[in-house]
């Protein structure tokens, strides 16, 4: 009797175009690395599923959109304002 419990999932890089070539041909255990050519993010999915999109590597926290610094001072920390649904030192 199979072990159905053993399933893997295969890993995928690639561009958009070719993700969306696939189709209906995408394999619902896989993960798939999606990025533009001249993109600084990508976006992962599982199969056809939209796991997380936008993904960026941002090297500090200015690079980060939902973040606002001004006059940064020793030991100052992040709060969140829900006015400006950001966070702000």
């Amino acid at each position: 009797m199979p072990n159905t419990l053993n399933k893997y999932v295969k890993f995928v890089r690639g561009s958009k175009t070719a993700f969306e070539n696939l189709g209906t041909r995408k394999d619902n255990d896989t993960l798939y690395f999606i990025y533009g050519e001249n993109d600084s993010s990508g976006e992962l999915y599982l199969g056809s599923r939209l796991i997380r999109g936008g993904i960026s590597s941002a090297g500090k926290l200015s690079d980060l959109s939902d973040i606002v610094l001004n006059e940064v001072k020793t030991n100052q920390v992040l709060t969140y304002n829900e006015e400006q649904k950001k966070w702000v030192n």
